[in-house]
């Protein structure tokens, strides 16, 4: 199923994958009390703005997955050798000082086989 060459089932599974990332990581490695020596808030603080702001959960990891299927789709990487180059250099390439638009037109070889 495609959206304007997106692949529309990878960007669901992406992001499912990604929150489930996100669930181990802050609901089960990262104690409460940690978190809030991280974040800097408060018990209340906490309690007081967590119900407004968990409806709003799933939006980040669907806006990362779509990002991503898009820097996939510029870079017209092919197969899933492709998308496993083109997520390794993601990291990379933002931090750098081209940032994603180095990641976008960066030179892509043709596969040998």
């Amino acid at each position: 199923m495609r959206y304007n060459g997106l692949n529309i089932l990878a960007i669901v599974v992406a992001a499912i994958v990604i929150y489930l990332i996100e669930f181990v990581i802050f609901g089960l490695a990262i104690s409460p009390e940690q978190y809030q020596i991280m974040s800097g808030m408060s018990a209340e603080q906490q309690n007081a703005t967590m119900m407004a702001r968990m409806a709003f959960g799933p939006v980040m990891p669907i806006l990362a997955a779509i990002g991503i299927a898009l820097v996939i789709k510029w870079r017209s990487a092919i197969g899933m050798s492709g998308g496993a180059v083109t997520g390794a250099l993601m990291p990379c390439c933002l931090r750098s000082r081209g940032g994603c638009m180095a990641l976008c037109t960066a030179p892509i070889r043709k596969p040998i086989c």
